[in-house]
């Protein structure tokens, strides 16, 4: 009997990529455990790095799931498509990857689904609809010329997308609203389903850093696109000298921007900048800050406060839809526009840090797992091939 073959577009797999490098790995980690014994699973993978990276994870799996190594390889092939995302080359190439794939169902876990791709079934998994509604050069480092072409092909490929996938998996019932608002005719075809996060609690957290870091500080993990809002805190420490920030981020234009406004602030000394964080490290930046701080304007998720959560550490998040569906009570709020809301919020947690029930965090936390998402994503592709 002939298995039904599921293709995986796991390019952006790794935490190189952020928070969509660690949702497409734990996806990866996972399906070969919860998919049934008549699907095939096809991987693509940009370089053998991920692959290496998806087979060392797999070790630390809880043993109450874990297949074998062997088992775990007989449920997957690997295409080598070293095809760099959001290129002219995957427009074309990859197209000609998955006809040879002869799949049955291809899950793209981004908008980057190509557009002459031909295949039986598509799913996507599309985080956020961010460009559409924050754009213009201000959230851009590009000329002008490139940015505005770029910003054309993709509202073309997420249009073609949206209408050609048979399911789009959205991370939050915020996100499936706003793609009611802007796409309606494709409501039936949204599956919101939330994402995991690490299991901090099997990592061993990692100190040798610890002397590069203030007594407190505050603690930012991610991007700094304008819409990040980073700014807001920084507004704050000048007119609080007592606040110290780490900000864990990848070395990019935006970060650089970023520098260069904490000096011209002055605040060089109180400004912790880190990247190419390790979990373990990461378990420990948590596990010892006052708090974690999102600013944010706007969010698909809001996977590090999930994550500060599970490791114990409160979260400072801006007062918008998506972290009142994800966090729920568990956080504390502000404005994001106005410093002085921030300020209130901060001393707030100031106040209740003495008798702040951390074990609440991580119980409220730990209903997100990858583990649940995977099984409600079987799911979506069983629906999907349902005659």
């Amino acid at each position: 009997m002939n298995k039904i073959r599921i293709g995986i577009d796991a390019r952006l797999c790794g935490t190189q990529h952020a928070g969509l490098g660690r949702y497409i790995k734990n996806l990866c980690l996972r399906l070969p455990l919860y998919l049934p014994p008549e699907f095939q699973l096809i991987y693509f993978l940009a370089d053998k790095s991920q692959y290496h990276e998806l087979m060392a994870d797999f070790t630390t799996l809880s043993p109450d799931n874990q297949l074998s190594a062997q088992e775990f390889l007989s449920r997957l092939e690997v295409v080598m498509a070293p095809i760099p995302h959001y290129s002219l080359a995957e427009q074309i190439k990859l197209p000609a990857l998955y006809a040879q794939a002869k799949l049955d169902l291809l899950h793209v876990p981004h908008f980057n689904a190509p557009y002459f791709s031909r295949v039986p079934k598509l799913v996507v998994t599309i985080h956020d609809l961010l460009w559409h509604e924050k754009k213009g050069l201000a959230v851009t480092t590009l000329p002008a010329w490139q940015y505005y072409f770029k910003y054309a092909a993709y509202r073309t490929l997420v249009n073609r997308v949206v209408h050609h996938s048979q399911a789009i998996i959205v991370p939050s019932q915020t996100i499936a609203n706003t793609f009611d608002r802007i796409y309606p005719t494709a409501h039936a075809k949204l599956q919101p389903i939330y994402n995991g996060t690490t299991d901090f609690q099997s990592i061993k957290a990692t100190a040798n850093f610890a002397t590069k870091l203030p007594k407190q500080y505050l603690l930012y993990v991610g991007s700094l696109y304008p819409h990040k809002n980073i700014n807001l805190v920084l507004q704050v420490m000048t007119q609080n000298q007592n606040l110290n920030l780490v900000m864990v981020s990848a070395r990019d234009a935006f970060t650089k921007q970023t520098k260069a406004q904490v000096k011209n602030l002055d605040l060089t000394s109180r400004v912790t900048f880190l990247s190419g964080v390790s979990d373990g490290q990461l378990k420990y930046l948590y596990e010892h800050a006052q708090a974690l701080v999102q600013p944010s304007l706007s969010e698909g998720f809001g996977l590090t406060g999930i994550e500060a959560m599970k490791c114990a550490c409160p979260v400072l998040a801006s007062d918008i839809p998506i972290f009142q569906e994800v966090y729920g009570q568990h956080y504390y709020r502000f404005d994001p526009r106005d410093t002085q809301s921030f300020q209130a919020a901060y001393d707030q947690l100031l106040h209740d840090l003495p008798t702040l029930i951390r074990q609440k965090l991580t119980a409220y936390a730990s209903r997100y797992n990858w583990d649940q998402m995977t099984r409600e994503v079987i799911k979506v592709y069983q629906e999907v091939l349902t005659p």
